[in-house]
């Protein structure tokens, strides 16, 4: 959910001379992140292109509706349909399909495993990967 990640696409989206603009959501909660996402279009000139990667597909869905959005792009991303949710999706997978490095812990967060740094942004390099992954916040319970 660092924002960081998004540093490689981001430069080359500037060097072509794009506007944009990186959302950290905070994730304690989808309609929070969805709500920091809103205030990011509202700051936006025109037109916006979304993307979101895993979690962050869920928000772009939700954040979907802002008038300026001009569309959505899911990078290896959730892309629920309407009354589905993170838990939905992956609850029953396909024998032998890959399953989400995601579990529910009692706390009120969820926790990703390590294995998370492998659907990272392509953009980030090897060294950034782990160091991303460490600091990486993960999404609450309910977000899902």
């Amino acid at each position: 959910m660092d924002g960081s990640g998004w540093s490689g696409v981001y430069k080359l989206l500037k060097s072509d001379g794009y506007n944009v603009t990186v959302v950290q959501n905070p994730t304690l909660s989808l309609p929070n992140d969805v709500t920091v996402t809103k205030r990011a279009l509202d700051a936006q000139d025109g037109p916006t292109i979304l993307v979101g990667h895993s979690y962050g597909g869920v928000v772009i869905t939700e954040a979907g509706n802002h008038p300026k959005v001009a569309g959505l792009v899911y990078v290896s991303a959730f892309a629920p349909d309407k009354g589905e949710s993170v838990s939905s999706l992956i609850a029953n997978p396909p024998a032998g399909a890959p399953v989400p490095p995601i579990r529910t812990c009692e706390k009120p967060f969820i926790e990703r495993k390590i294995t998370t740094v492998l659907h990272m942004p392509a953009s980030m390099t090897p060294i950034a990967m782990p160091i991303n992954a460490s600091v990486d916040d993960p999404p609450p319970n309910t977000s899902m």
